[in-house]
């Protein structure tokens, strides 16, 4: 016992003239220059953390708390520079620009990197496995006797003199993991990763580019992108039977063999007159006796032939018509179906390829001036062998069942055919199954092919959807040139919050943190996403707002500080120190938390927890009075700040550029009005039309991390592309690049305001931040920015 006392006492007690040294009776470390290490609290909890491996030198461990804390500044350094003098070591000297080097390292480790737990993971990481002085047998006397105090009068006391070993002993930790660290990278990544170093890239070969599928080339060519749509369209309005194929579970056939393997229901009669013991033995010893039956044979693959006819009655539109329902017929297979293509003239055929390009192209120009395919459909069913896997589809005309002289050889091979198929020129299309020489109709169908042969534009290949490379010049900017229009703000306690003289603070639906600092103007975005949970607001003195999230459900706890006049914010994820808030105060830059088991007080200036009491810690923060209106919306004024007399758009149902020249924003056109001295978004009285319209490329598109914040991506032919911004704005972006980048504020009923990546800016005060912006006359603004964008896309 007296030794464990002696060790303890060596530990904890400071030595005379050193860098450290106990304060306020033991409840805090300072430096020697009076400025403060950590409380005995905090020591305690980082020694309970370590006390699994062992713990460090207490030198070494309060100059690695101190270098977390604080920058380690002239006079930190002064104590040790006259240590050196006095001792006069070279190896001293070393180690102290090593452990010096080190410390300015964790120095300008992330706030998150060497705060709360993080700071356990970061000594372990620097004293490794060896690097620690005080062995586990004397570990947990060590700590409760601090804990409880007992000790204090030896260990508050001064020590002996520091010793020039007793320096080195300090220093060695810090300066044999700058060898292990020498740079801030390498410890970061450590710390992050676990790795020493971030290991290179495997060699990953690029695989070759998937080919195009036959519908994505035929709907990329002008020419042949009408037959791709009327074939898809096909492909669902024909419903070809299914036959059966292959065998299903049940056996079929006799009895080839007796065999002692098999399924019980496959016994002999005869071990079923067993009794129920001599049966199981027989089963178990595997002398029990099954059937085998014999095995269906395996089904060869079907054939689907298409018979094509190309005669007189198919020129023009039922030509093409008939090509796209054999190419619906070639890629709806289910089984896959052996599939040949023949076009049928006057008297002779000859084999097409459905399945390239080429092929279909090749089909469309073979054309014969008979009457009829009789004599052709009589020949190919002939000259081909007869199988009962072969089944021909014939794709015809329907007035060609009038001709007598084609009846007369239909007749000779009606009861070969297995299905025909009729087209006419107004779209009507009828599929028949032929039964034994009877037809018998499946299925008709009435096409629009004006709409389906002759659309306006490509189909492009259908992608999966994504989040594309797409880059908004306005997303980049901070703080952002325009305000927002205030959106989505309900008047809930929880989350508004209202300062006199500082403004309104508000958390709307989409999970977005908007600031209005007066009733005049537009909202600030300061954050794009805050978690969802219960909020508490504070101001500083200057221009910091803090943002307390609690959210007991998930655990959660977290604080953000936001400069508001650089628009900046850094949060702090307490989750691990702190759980199941009861109560949140804010008070002089301080929150004072309450939880189920002890109370805290975080320094928002510090950005840490720097105090922890017991559960009734601070009763005169706490009182019901204070701390249940702590969190009020404010004065009523506050609600003059929602009040607004605009409407926001959200969503744009159609977008073109109308026969006047204006952008048309669905029911709105982008105009100048008042004698052109403000643009405003007007409603589009008299219906205009337009032939520049732009197609949605994208939808629902997550270009931030919030994913309520959405984007759709409409594109003109040209190229030039406009984005619109589920927060109320909308970004345009030209094919020509030398023209800068334009986003608008949707807003209907008031006027608007415009931004150009150039940085110029135009409009109503309302939505502009005076800061440092370049503002011209909105006339000027159109006729340079949105009058260049409109004619790039009336050249095409």
């Amino acid at each position: 016992m007296i030794k464990a006392v002696i060790n303890t006492k060596k530990y904890f007690q400071a030595p005379e003239d050193y860098f450290w040294r106990w304060a306020e009776n033991g409840e805090v470390i300072e430096w020697c220059n009076g400025s403060t290490i950590c409380y005995r609290d905090d020591l305690l909890f980082i020694l309970k953390e370590l006390s699994a491996k062992g713990l460090p030198s207490l030198g070494s461990l309060l100059i690695i708390l101190l270098a977390c804390k604080e920058e380690v500044n002239t006079e930190h350094r002064f104590f040790f520079i006259r240590a050196l003098q006095q001792f006069n070591d070279n190896d001293l000297q070393g180690q102290f620009d090593d452990a010096e080097k080190f410390v300015q390292i964790i120095n300008s480790l992330p706030v998150e990197l060497k705060t709360g737990k993080k700071r356990i993971h970061l000594i372990h990481e620097i004293f490794g496995e060896t690097g620690f002085v005080f062995s586990n047998g004397q570990l947990n006397y060590a700590i409760d006797e601090l804990s409880s105090g007992g000790l204090d009068n030896l260990i508050i006391e001064k020590g002996e003199k520091a010793t020039k070993e007793q320096f080195k002993a300090d220093l060695k930790p810090l300066s044999n993991a700058l060898k292990n660290f020498p740079t801030f990278d390498r410890l970061v990544i450590k710390l992050k990763t676990g790795l020493k170093e971030i290991p290179s890239p495997a060699e990953i070969p690029i695989p070759d580019a998937l080919p195009i599928g036959l519908f994505d080339q035929l709907s990329q060519d002008p020419i042949t992108a009408g037959i791709a749509r009327l074939a898809r369209r096909l492909i669902a309005a024909l419903n070809i039977p299914m036959h059966s194929q292959g065998s299903g579970d049940q056996s079929y056939g006799g009895i080839t063999d007796i065999t002692n393997r098999g399924n019980y229901d496959k016994l002999l009669l005869s071990e079923l007159a067993q009794d129920s013991d001599l049966l199981m033995a027989r089963l178990v010893n595997n002398e029990a006796l099954y059937f085998r039956r014999e095995e269906p044979p395996e089904n060869p693959k079907r054939q689907r032939t298409i018979l094509i006819d190309t005669t007189l009655k198919m020129w023009g539109i039922p030509r093409v018509f008939a090509i796209s329902a054999a190419l619906a017929l070639a890629n709806s297979t289910k089984h896959g179906e052996l599939i040949e293509a023949y076009a049928l003239g006057g008297e002779s055929y000859n084999e097409i390829n459905l399945d390239k390009k080429e092929g279909i192209i090749g089909a469309l120009e073979i054309l014969d001036l008979s009457l009829h395919c009789g004599k052709a459909l009589l020949n190919i069913v002939n000259d081909m062998s007869a199988t009962v896997n072969n089944e021909y589809y014939f794709i015809t005309d329907v007035n060609i069942f009038s001709s007598p002289a084609f009846h007369a050889s239909l007749a000779q091979i009606k009861e070969s055919l297995g299905f025909i198929l009729t087209v006419s020129r107004d779209g009507q299309i009828a599929f028949y199954e032929c039964i034994n020489g009877k037809t018998k109709l499946l299925s008709t169908a009435k096409l629009d092919l004006e709409e389906l042969l002759f659309a306006t534009g490509i189909i492009t290949p259908r992608k999966i959807k994504s989040q594309p490379g797409i880059n908004v010049a306005f997303l980049s900017t901070n703080p952002h040139p325009l305000l927002f229009p205030r959106s989505r703000i309900k008047e809930k306690e929880s989350k508004v919050f209202y300062k006199e003289g500082k403004g309104l603070v508000a958390v709307n639906q989409a999970q977005r943190v908007l600031y209005i600092p007066k009733t005049d103007i537009g909202c600030y975005e300061l954050l794009n996403y805050i978690e969802k949970g219960t909020y508490h607001f504070g101001w500083s003195k200057s221009d910091e707002l803090y943002i307390a999230v609690c959210n007991l459900q998930r655990n959660f706890f977290k604080i953000y500080t936001v400069n508001i006049e650089t628009n900046t914010s850094a949060g702090i994820n307490l989750s691990d120190q702190v759980q199941f808030v009861y109560d949140l105060v804010f008070e002089e830059n301080k929150f004072y938390i309450r939880t189920s088991y002890s109370s805290f007080l975080y320094d928002c200036t510090v950005r840490e927890i720097t105090e922890q009491r017991n559960f009734n810690g601070y009763p005169d923060i706490f009182e019901p009075f204070q701390s249940n209106n702590r969190n009020k919306m404010g004065l009523p004024e506050a609600s003059y700040f929602l009040r607004t007399n605009y409407s926001t758009m959200y969503t744009i149902r159609d977008m073109y550029v109308g026969n006047n020249g204006k952008i048309v924003i669905g029911n709105y056109h982008l105009s100048l009005v008042w004698n052109n001295h403000n643009i405003r978004i007007t409603e589009n009285l008299s219906k205009e039309t337009g032939s520049h319209y732009s197609i949605v490329t994208a939808t629902n598109i997550h270009l931030l991390n919030n994913k309520s914040i959405k984007f759709t991506i409409r594109k003109w032919i040209d190229g030039s592309e406009a984005i619109i911004d589920s927060r109320g704005l909308l970004h345009l972006k030209s094919s020509n690049l030398s023209i800068p980048e334009i986003t608008i504020v949707l807003v209907t009923g008031t006027h608007t305001a415009c931004w150009a990546s150039d940085g110029t800016t135009c409009g109503t005060p309302y939505f502009l931040d005076s800061r440092g912006v370049n503002v011209i006359s909105s006339e000027d603004f159109y006729q340079k920015y949105i009058q260049p964008f409109i004619n790039r896309i009336l050249q095409y």
